[in-house]
């Protein structure tokens, strides 16, 4: 199976880990609302002053804040996070560098992507699947945030770890 045909088979799997988000970040709930194939639900989150970049480096409460999102994702879909990272970019270059989808979004909405890699394999028990066939899995998570808000718009699950250095320095994350 590709990766590709990973992240589509994770979309299912999109909600319960956007809402896993939604919850890690403060949010006491988790609205329904398409992003792209590879996102089912909007997590939202309230804007906060600490998602701002400052001098070049992130401050300590976003770097937390990454790092509990990066930790409720991976506990989401079944496992333990190994590392992660995460790095400012565009909505549209994360998404390419992440797994080769093109979002319809204004080219410059910045964004943090983050990757999360696992312990083991993480497991979508939540995806739909065809009768017989295994749930999706991957070592990697990958997803993107609203750089302002910690809205998490996109996400998938793959064996491919990106190249998040194409998109800026990645800061990683206390997992």
């Amino acid at each position: 199976m590709t990766s590709g045909e990973n992240r589509a088979r994770t979309a299912a799997s999109a909600a319960v880990t956007l809402a896993a988000l939604a919850l890690a970040a403060g949010c006491a709930s988790a609205g329904a609302g398409s992003a792209t194939t590879t996102s089912g639900a909007k997590a939202s989150t309230s804007p906060g002053p600490d998602s701002a970049l400052i001098d070049g480096t992130v401050s300590s409460a976003t770097l937390a804040r990454l790092a509990r999102l990066a930790d409720a994702a991976a506990s989401a879909e079944g496992g333990v996070a190994r590392s992660a990272e995460a790095v400012r970019s565009t909505r549209r270059a994360a998404n390419l560098a992440m797994g080769g989808d093109v979002v319809a979004t204004d080219p410059g909405e910045a964004v943090w992507a983050i990757e999360v890699v696992g312990k083991a394999p993480f497991v979508c028990d939540s995806c739909s699947v065809a009768p017989g066939a295994k749930a999706p899995q991957g070592t990697v998570i990958t997803m993107v945030l609203d750089a302002s808000s910690f809205t998490a718009t996109d996400s998938g699950l793959s064996d491919q770890v990106p190249n998040l250095a194409a998109l800026g320095t990645p800061v990683s994350l206390p997992v």
